[in-house]
């Protein structure tokens, strides 16, 4: 099996808020008290921000990747970093909804820790809404930390 993360470039954008919002729409923001969350996440103001923020300069801004198993297409990960923190924030992650729970998620991460560590990362941060999502990024080695200034928890694994 390979799995390969294959960073975008501006160009993809468009696709991939389409990718994004299909994710939003169907799986992340499926469950009750989460519109307000949902309405926000589709909006050309959450866009705009990406589109502001991605790529913004060698040490800081949004990297946005498609992740391919053996050349097809099966998610994506949108993450922020800050290389004089050596923190990195994994905004979004999704796996295609028909090939969860079969281990792949955990091999997907794998990979991902591996990229982070060759740009320099000492840590992931992320936030987890839904209490299977916490349990998840807990399997995988993130703890609590605190709560940030929306009242959300953050959750954080060290690589070093």
């Amino acid at each position: 099996m390979n799995i390969e993360i294959k960073k975008i470039d501006s160009n993809n954008l468009l696709e991939f808020r389409e990718k994004l919002n299909h994710y939003f729409i169907n799986d992340l923001f499926n469950f009750e008290g989460c519109e307000e969350y949902l309405d926000y996440s589709l909006s050309d103001e959450y866009f705009n921000e990406i589109r502001n923020q991605f790529r913004k300069s060698d040490n800081n801004g949004i990297n946005i990747a498609y992740i391919y198993k053996d050349g097809n297409y099966i998610g994506f990960l949108m993450y922020d970093y800050d290389l004089k923190s050596k923190q990195f924030m994994i905004m979004e992650f999704g796996i295609e909804k028909d090939l969860r729970c079969k281990g792949l998620g955990k091999l997907v991460f794998n990979e991902i820790v591996d990229l982070f560590k060759e740009e320099g990362a000492h840590s992931i941060m992320l936030h987890a809404m839904g209490a299977w999502r916490k349990k998840w990024w807990g399997s995988l080695g993130f703890e609590e930390t605190v709560y940030d200034e929306d009242g959300a928890m953050e959750y954080v694994k060290q690589l070093y």
